[in-house]
């Protein structure tokens, strides 16, 4: 029923009956939701509409009150709007406090909600809300509507979900899937909440809805991007889709032995973490970013707790804005406190990039100095008892901070090469980590995946810690039997994470004395340590120098041993080792070098 007037200088009552406008009226209460109840606050931008309600109620003794505009923003506006808010009681007389229609020139106003409709026409335009639009859609499948019956927006959909009735027609759902009503919360995307049909996802946190009142011309039908984050958490599927789809199984996890997983942070939004199990080992959660605890990660909580409750491992990383050594110290200070308590299997990274441009438009500091703050923030954390690593992509690792200290740590690349869900390439010559693409598909949605070449996070204790200074690292190669000592902990990390085993701390060189020499047997890869003397015949030999190992100098033996069946060689500083390895037949070469 469509009932028009003109209001053109001339009174409404000429126009509508006492009756006519109570059934208008009353259209407007089944439409909302209100039914029979007596008092209702009715809001709009268009003034007119409320003005002519306004009036029908004083025709019929109803007390309707027109409260003066508030300015606020309206979904899909790029500029606040004035809000008109009637409040109506139909047990109470009305007051003086009416607007005179001749303070409204001009326009059209027509009404169309006697049928349950929300379309209106307002200033000769037909306009509809979004909630029309999810409830054509309803109506379509051969379902009832569901009405706004609290707020009097689409946020009430979700919030009285228990008592409408709509869970009789539809499932509650956390994963979205075409075809999917979504109802969304108050939010900068939604300042008034809103409510659209769920197409398919985009990406980066976001999906594309289809819904009315999201910004096309007259109010069409049309889809638009938006952020997952401004979403309830469950959303509702028609039961005639879940009778008949089953989910889909989670993508086959490869066969290769390495272990692969995903890295979080609030843009991934709602993340069903039994379904991440599945076909994952691990997850890498941001817990923050820049220099403020009030940037810790909206998700970092909820995403550990689930992690932990799946039994997967978790890491965890900080995305650092530091353009100075102030701002890094500032940013490790704020990465332990937000993750205190907490523990990680699979090590606590610094993501040094610039993905936004910010550090680029706001001082631009040089790879030198970036790669200074991360190591600052990486000694902090490393300090605080983590495994620390660093996050970069190829470019810069290879020129913006090539040679740096950085490049000693572990690493985690980001390098897509082919970016289609797929792992391309081998980076297990250079990093630990790698994250291959941002396009792996679950349930609809992409996420960043990552492969694990080495597990140096398995058990932490078998990883090199940092000694005194001085400290001679001792590993072991289980491929050749070489044996390798450094007093360089960075040198000691990157053969850990090549593949040798870590023995300990053998002991501690003094600063100064005798020099023994490393050299390299460039045919079999194996080293040997000895002094100048026999470092002077080993390069006769074709051996390779490669520096100073450490010093000699002090009256603390340490024991040459040769194992005269596969002439490997071990130096030990422990009596017990020496009296064992005798027993199994090695030699004792000497005990000339000391410590």
């Amino acid at each position: 029923m469509q009932l028009i007037h003109s209001i053109d200088g001339k009174k409404l009552p000429l126009f509508f009956t006492k009756e006519q406008y109570r059934y208008i009226i009353e259209g407007y209460l089944n439409a909302d939701g209100y039914g029979k109840r007596d008092s209702f606050v009715a809001s709009s931008v268009t003034k007119e509409l409320l003005v002519s309600i306004q009036h029908g109620c004083i025709l019929n003794g109803w007390r309707a009150i027109l409260s003066k505009p508030t300015i606020r923003k309206t979904n899909y506006c790029d500029h606040p709007k004035p809000i008109y808010r009637l409040t109506i009681n139909k047990n109470k007389k009305p007051t003086g406090k009416v607007i005179s229609i001749r303070s409204i020139q001009g326009g059209t106003v027509s009404v169309l909600n006697t049928d349950g409709d929300h379309t209106y026409f307002a200033e000769n335009h037909k306009h509809h809300n979004c909630w029309d639009g999810a409830m054509y859609y309803s109506k379509w499948l051969g379902y009832p509507v569901f009405n706004c019956t609290i707020t009097g927006y689409a946020q009430d959909i979700w919030t009285q979900r228990k008592t409408s009735g709509i869970l009789q027609y539809y499932d509650e759902v956390e994963l979205l899937e075409p075809g999917d009503i979504v109802v969304f919360k108050v939010h900068p995307s939604t300042p008034l909440s809103h409510i659209a049909i769920f197409d398919h996802d985009l990406g980066n946190g976001k999906g594309a809805f289809l819904g009315q009142n999201q910004g096309a011309p007259g109010m069409a039908f049309n889809i638009i991007p938006l952020p997952y984050d401004a979403t309830y958490q469950t959303a509702f599927r028609p039961k005639c889709f879940s009778s008949s789809q089953t989910k889909p199984n989670a993508p086959e996890k490869p066969s290769d032995g390495l272990l692969y997983g995903l890295d979080l942070s609030e843009h991934n939004g709602s993340v069903n973490f039994s379904r991440v199990a599945q076909t994952n080992d691990f997850v890498i959660l941001r817990a923050g970013f820049g220099w403020s605890t009030d940037q810790k990660d909206p998700r970092f909580e909820e995403y550990y707790q689930q992690a932990k409750a799946h039994n997967l491992r978790v890491g965890t990383y900080w995305y650092t804005y530091a353009r100075n050594l102030d701002e890094a110290k500032q940013e490790a200070e704020c990465f332990k406190q937000v993750i205190v308590g907490k523990e990680f299997d699979f090590g606590v990274w610094v993501d040094l990039e610039d993905a936004d441009h910010w550090k680029a438009n706001n001082g631009n500091p040089s790879g030198a100095m970036q790669a200074q703050c991360a190591n600052l923030i990486m000694q902090e954390m490393k300090e605080a008892g983590y495994q620390v690593g660093i996050y970069a992509s190829t470019y810069p690792i290879d020129h913006e901070y090539k040679g740096l200290v950085i490049t000693n740590y572990p690493l985690w690349e980001a390098n897509y090469n082919i970016n289609d869900g797929n792992r391309h390439g081998d980076f297990s010559h250079r990093a630990v980590l790698h994250q291959y693409t941002s396009l792996w598909r679950l349930d609809g949605k992409n996420y960043d995946r990552n492969v694990c070449y080495k597990d140096i996070f398995k058990d932490g204790a078998k990883a090199p810690k940092k000694g005194a200074e001085g400290s001679v690292y001792r590993l072991y190669n289980p491929n050749t039997g070489d044996h390798l000592y450094t007093t360089s902990y960075l040198e000691a990390m990157g053969v850990y994470m090549a593949g040798w085993n870590y023995e300990g701390i053998a002991w501690v060189s003094p600063k100064d004395g005798d020099p023994v020499y490393r050299l390299l047997n460039p045919n079999d890869g194996t080293h040997a340590f000895g002094p100048e003397a026999e470092k002077d015949g080993l390069l006769k030999l074709g051996w390779k120098l490669e520096g100073v190992a450490f010093y000699s100098k002090g009256n603390k033996p340490i024991y040459r041993m040769y194992n005269p069946n596969d002439g490997a060689h071990v130096l030990s500083a422990d009596r017990k080792e020496h009296d064992g390895l005798t027993k199994l037949g090695w030699i004792c070469e000497g005990q000339e070098l000391k410590y």
